[in-house]
């Protein structure tokens, strides 16, 4: 069962908006079984209500087995409309498989002149990241918390010149290096905020955030602000951030993001930062639209890369990713990508004329994912919390308050 607590931002009656709904799928739709389906969510907002109303009394009432007051009946385009999920966050024809190679998504494109961004760009996915893109023609700049790492690696793809300090667990060096990068760059074309860390021992930043919500979600939001008005400036940039099917694991906790009271889980902290990085692209999309800038989030898939460097063999081999020797299960061999398939997705969001006018969704296999229930055990598909913008747009202020707070 997953945490429901973080439903309290809701500013409706739970039990008022589920009966609506439910007599107005009676009248609308003449369908007796999504009205039996509403009456049951109903049922289960008065038990959000009653744990809600209990919390506010002091008593510790935190976890309810249910996922979601609207399970169920999320593809109805009238609840899709209520749950606040874009009508976008639906596939689309693309004309790839699930597992193109990066040389097929950026066929054709010619990127000169374009001015990217890309952070992790020296390791796994991100290093063929912008081996592609500079392939294409565009200028690359990598920042990098291991300078010298960053420049042996990328040594006979982009200059020295190009790559410059910051480590996302410090919050001023992001600073620092966005706002030096800005005032140099007037104009941003395309951000991809692949780097990140995952499932590791409990840590702390620099300023105390704990280090899987610091590194992937809180310094990449804090690089966004600094770079703001040059993606504007672009007319027609895109930011794409890496989420990952880890949503799955938690959607945001409001009521303890940081982890100062609850216990720490290394799975369900990565599956927070993960649903907070979709969000992000889902809020950011909201604000910035009108201004020319649109966002994505991806997830690249299975990829065997140093991302999961704080894993043992025998966790792996639990997963079912390795065998005991440590070899790629046949598991892992039939689902798993390459890294330069693992890229494709992340710029096929960044680059694909099928995102036109499009923006704030969850990309998956090179294509738009389906939204899927909340308790849904697929490995595909995004769930409810990741996507629905009412939740965006107070994990964004959530954000806002937490760095202000430090």
């Amino acid at each position: 069962a997953f945490i429901l607590i973080f439903l309290t931002y809701l500013r409706f009656d739970r039990v008022a908006i589920a009966a609506a709904v439910c007599e107005s799928v009676r009248k609308t739709e003449g369908s007796r079984r999504l009205a039996r389906i509403a009456r049951k969510s109903a049922e289960k907002s008065a038990t959000i209500s009653a744990i809600e109303r209990a919390a506010k009394k002091g008593r510790k009432v935190l976890r309810v087995d249910t996922p979601s007051v609207c399970i169920g009946i999320h593809n109805n385009s009238k609840i899709r409309g209520l749950m606040s999920i874009s009508e976008q966050q639906q596939p689309i024809e693309t004309g790839f498989s699930s597992k193109p190679e990066a040389s097929e998504v950026m066929a054709g494109l010619d990127l000169s002149g374009k001015v990217v961004l890309v952070t992790g760009g020296y390791s796994g996915i991100g290093l063929e990241t912008v081996r592609a893109l500079t392939d294409a023609g565009a200028k690359v700049f990598v920042p990098s918390r291991d300078v010298d790492r960053a420049v042996k690696t990328l040594d006979g793809i982009i200059p020295a010149e190009q790559i410059g300090f910051m480590d996302l667990a410090d919050l001023p060096s992001v600073t620092q290096f966005g706002e030096t990068f800005a005032s140099s760059h007037p104009a941003i074309d395309l951000a991809i905020f692949n780097a990140g860390v995952m499932a590791c021992p409990l840590g702390r930043t620099q300023q105390g955030l704990e280090w899987q919500l610091g590194v992937n979600h809180v310094g990449h939001f804090t690089l966004l602000q600094t770079l703001l008005q040059s993606l504007r400036n672009a007319n027609g940039a895109r930011l794409v951030t890496l989420s990952s099917i880890a949503h799955r694991m938690s959607p945001v906790r409001f009521e303890d993001m940081n982890y100062q009271q609850r216990d720490y889980d290394k799975w369900q902290a990565y599956g927070q930062a993960k649903s907070a990085q979709a969000l992000m692209a889902v809020d950011l999309d909201r604000r910035e639209k009108d201004n020319g800038l649109r966002a994505f989030s991806v997830h690249p898939g299975g990829i065997f890369t140093p991302l999961q460097r704080h894993l043992g063999n025998a966790e792996m081999a639990e997963f079912g990713w390795t065998d005991a020797d440590g070899n790629p299960s046949a598991v892992a061999a039939k689902l798993f990508k390459t890294t330069t398939q693992g890229c494709a997705t992340s710029l096929w969001a960044a680059t694909a004329s099928a995102l036109d006018n499009m923006g704030g969704v969850y990309c998956e296999d090179c294509n738009v994912s389906e939204v899927v229930p909340d308790d849904s055990n697929a490995f595909t598909g995004v769930r409810q919390w990741a996507i629905d913008s009412a939740i965006a747009e107070r994990t964004w202020e959530e954000t806002e308050t937490l760095i202000a707070g430090l």
